[in-house]
């Protein structure tokens, strides 16, 4: 199963590449006339592979990635939507708007119901967290809790979904989301709650 799993990724990695060369292509071809037989054995090799990957997903349905196959064989329009959202939180991602890529991906994360798509949202809110972390404001928070306090109450929220007493970790992220102001702590707090309920 795992080299299922290694195939598949790599299969995705040249599907995105050889999009990529082809559009590309696309370009050069406009411009000069030329690389029509080679854009015609890109889109081939593109087909190809997308065939084999159906292949993969038809002979292993356990794969994580087999929920999009089976969602897009349900819901098209649906899997369209998802997608577009994602490639709307990368636009904002990309043009360092960590915030509103943040926010977008919370939202995209509710909307999913497979765990493809869930984890790529979980993955994106890690990405803008970090991002936002890195450029935090010292500024003070709510009701002046110092940054000690902040952290004992992020580290029993921690504690207490490590023993899966989820309860209380929303309990506490809650507060901690509360009572900050800090980006980092903030988000901690956001995050933390969304992955407890």
């Amino acid at each position: 199963m795992q080299k299922v799993e290694i195939l598949d990724h790599y299969i995705g990695e040249i599907l995105e590449l050889l999009d990529t060369t082809g559009a590309l292509l696309r370009d050069l071809k406009e411009e000069t006339g030329e690389y029509q037989q080679e854009l015609k054995d890109i889109c081939y090799d593109i087909v190809q592979l997308w065939a084999l990957r159906e292949k993969l997903y038809e002979k292993n349905p356990q794969m994580p990635q087999f929920e999009l196959h089976q969602e897009s064989s349900i819901d098209q329009q649906r899997v369209k939507e998802l997608l577009d959202d994602e490639d709307a939180i990368l636009q904002q991602y990309r043009q360092q708007h960590f915030q509103a890529a943040y926010e977008m991906a919370l939202q995209w994360a509710e909307k999913a119901q497979y765990g493809f798509f869930k984890q790529k949202a979980e993955a994106m809110l890690f990405l803008c967290q970090m991002q936002l972390n890195h450029s935090l404001d010292k500024s003070l928070n709510k009701r002046d809790v110092d940054i000690e306090e902040l952290e004992t109450l992020y580290q029993a929220a921690l504690e207490a979904e490590h023993q899966q007493d989820f309860l209380s970790a929303v309990k506490c992220y809650e507060q901690l989301s509360q009572i900050s102001r800090f980006s980092q702590y903030e988000l901690k707090g956001q995050a933390g709650m969304y992955r407890c309920s």
